[in-house]
């Protein structure tokens, strides 16, 4: 009799697992998740495809097809929802973000705030509502929606200004050791808090997130190097400023700047020993950038400043 109760209790067992096995084989990597893993999820199971490669309309018929096999997966649901998002169908989107959040999926949390705050003319959708599901997404520690939080409460967007609370949430953020919110929390504390503490902080900050990305940091702190009247530390400014301008990842001014830093830096012999001829190049690079006639006049004088150092060799009379 105990015997037949052993194997009664493992077929019990074996039903068990087959009746749950789909919730288990969900968690393994789909196509759905190779095509529209978010970079933020905290639930993905696959490397994050970044949004300027994500292919929505393969994402979502990969998703739909995995949706069919895993029915209950939240983290399918909000995949599914972010390709649909990322076509412009915001009904549909809001439909499975819902569903995947219902099981408390942080990404969905997000998606839904977002979708909230981007309608919030039409009467399904409300500041107040995206407000509630970024704190729902960002209690469990996703980073933009703590941004998003941050932001909210620094400028009183659909919640009452409160700077301690804006503090609380970009700190939450950097914490986690996104080199935006990093240097977020840099300019918080440089222009918001302003004090000696809070600067020097901020540039501790400042610091981290140049080193760790973020290519606006890496202009800031790379500029601050630059200036330092410190030759090492020009020296390090200015292969912040070439890195950036390499990977042409500045907005249009900043970009500007960068190549502007390095005409200065050859001109003046900041970091670098004085070569005009470089100089120029890089002058010329900024006035490609943004057509300013005081550059132009720049160029113009440093040009002939060169060529008035420049040695002439007067060639020799044949007949001599």
């Amino acid at each position: 009799m105990r015997r037949r109760t052993f194997i009664s209790l493992a077929v019990a067992a074996s039903l068990v697992l087959i009746l749950f096995a789909s919730e288990v084989v969900s968690d393994e990597i789909t196509v759905c998740d190779r095509l529209a893993s978010d970079q933020y999820d905290l639930m993905r199971t696959a490397p994050s495809v970044p949004d300027g490669e994500f292919k929505a309309t393969d994402a979502e018929r990969a998703c739909r097809q995995s949706l069919q096999q895993f029915p209950s997966s939240p983290k399918i649901q909000f995949q599914l929802a972010r390709a649909l998002f990322e076509l412009g169908r915001t009904e549909e989107a809001a439909k499975f973000a819902e569903q995947a959040a219902k099981q408390a999926y942080p990404s969905a949390y997000y998606l839904l705030g977002i979708l909230h705050q981007q309608n919030s003319r039409m009467p399904q959708y409300s500041i107040e509502s995206a407000i509630s599901y970024f704190l729902k997404a960002g209690e469990a520690g996703h980073v933009p929606a703590a941004v998003k939080l941050y932001e909210a409460y620094l400028f009183g967007y659909g919640v009452e200004k409160n700077l301690h609370n804006a503090e609380k949430w970009i700190s939450h953020a950097a914490n986690a050791g996104d080199p935006d919110a990093i240097y977020l929390y840099a300019v918080y504390l440089d222009q918001i808090v302003s004090t000696a503490t809070s600067s020097a902080k901020a540039l501790s900050l400042l610091e981290e997130s140049a080193k760790t990305g973020n290519p606006i940091a890496r202009f800031r702190y790379g500029s601050y190097l630059f200036l330092s009247n410190d030759h090492e530390k020009s020296q390090l400014g200015l292969s912040f400023l070439k890195d950036l301008i390499e990977k042409q990842t500045l907005p249009q001014q900043l970009h500007f700047e960068s190549y502007f830093y390095l005409g200065m830096a050859f001109e003046m012999g900041i970091g670098v020993e004085k070569n005009l001829e470089k100089s120029i190049s890089y002058y010329r690079e900024a006035y490609k950038v943004i057509n300013k006639k005081t550059l132009q006049i720049k160029i113009e004088y440093l040009t002939k400043e060169k060529n008035k150092n420049t040695p002439h060799h007067p060639t020799k009379n044949p007949a001599q």
